[in-house]
């Protein structure tokens, strides 16, 4: 049974505590993508502090590499938003992996606004750490662009003889 939703605004924290107490699967998986989604808007607000607690359960959930790398690159990004580096450093490691195994280009797009931010930083051991290991995964990390077998379809080759809207119609 789904709980009923309260007439007034609620807390968010008492909202998650009820919905994964509640018996079944779906509201538990509710309530983890909930907060994992909680997190990764907390994330880009620039409340770092606050998405870390939410953010780590969903990535050191085992039997699911994609999503632990797509939120492992949001909570790197909290952990780099703290200035913990090496901690940032050891989740995005975790997460380049995980992305190596799903072949999502959706994690490896986060892992580069990872990388983005952690080249603002100071070099240190850890950086330079994840650095070798970017470095050594790269050749196997999914492409955002796939290479495509075949060229587009021109507008002759349209059955109805219209253009695609890059010139006027004829």
């Amino acid at each position: 049974m789904i709980p009923s939703w309260p007439p007034g605004p609620r807390l968010l924290g008492p909202l998650l505590a009820e919905l994964r107490a509640a018996r079944g699967w779906s509201q538990q998986r509710l309530a983890a993508e909930l907060a994992a989604m909680t997190g990764r808007t907390l994330v880009a607000l620039g409340r770092a502090a606050a998405a870390v607690p939410l953010l780590t359960p969903v990535v050191a959930a085992p039997g699911r590499p994609r999503r632990s790398a797509v939120y492992g690159g949001w909570l790197a990004r909290a952990h780099l938003g703290l200035g913990a580096e090496p901690e940032a450093c050891a989740v995005a490691g975790e997460a380049l992996l995980d992305a190596v195994r799903s072949g999502s280009p959706r994690a490896v797009g986060q892992l580069t606004e990872f990388r983005r931010g952690l080249a603002r930083r100071p070099p240190g051991p850890a950086t330079r750490g994840y650095a070798r290991l970017l470095a050594a995964t790269r050749p196997y990390l999914p492409s955002r662009h796939p290479w495509r077998p075949s060229p587009p379809v021109s507008c002759e080759a349209r059955r109805d003889g219209g253009t695609t809207g890059a010139g006027p119609n004829r």
